[in-house]
């Protein structure tokens, strides 16, 4: 499914050591969103030189009564929340969890004693993907939370 790309935009070098840019198969990437397994296997280029292998299981992020809101607060009608798996690796000790949309895939892969592998698409490329390992970011990503139920609680900020 996945390729390493020997022509890509290397846009993430700017925050992160050792990314490794890859391509998709974008017609594999369609059959699973409409096929929808309930158990596939991937391999997922690491490195140049290391794929790492994982059996994964689908299953439901969301409740029956889940609404996707935007930040403003507005209900969003007709969104399709993609299939999700999560599972072991085969090949080392760890597990992965990776999420299908229509025209997009992208998971994490955490191996033990080596850190969080994460998987995304590049801006502005329909087939142009990165990997790497959360380890070697280089910036402060920062986060933010905007859910309504974990703003409401009285949380001590450390």
């Amino acid at each position: 499914m996945f390729s390493v790309s020997e022509n890509a935009i290397k846009s993430a070098d700017n925050f992160v050591d050792d990314a490794l840019y890859l391509n998709v198969d974008n017609e594999l990437l369609h059959n699973l969103y409409s096929e929808k397994y309930n158990y596939i296997k991937l391999n997922i280029p690491i490195s140049n030189d290391e794929i790492c292998e994982m059996t994964l299981e689908r299953f439901d992020v969301f409740t029956d009564d889940y609404i996707l809101k935007t930040s403003e607060g507005a209900i969003i009608e007709n969104y399709n929340p993609g299939i999700f798996y999560r599972g072991k690796l085969t090949n080392h000790n760890g597990i992965a969890t990776i999420c299908i949309f229509k025209d997009d895939i992208n998971g994490i892969i955490s191996i033990e004693n080596v850190g969080n592998f994460n998987l995304g698409k590049l801006t502005n490329s329909d087939t142009q993907y990165v990997i790497y390992n959360d380890q070697k970011v280089k910036v402060d990503m920062g986060t933010e939370c905007h859910s309504d139920e974990l703003n409401s609680l009285d949380i001590e900020e450390r």
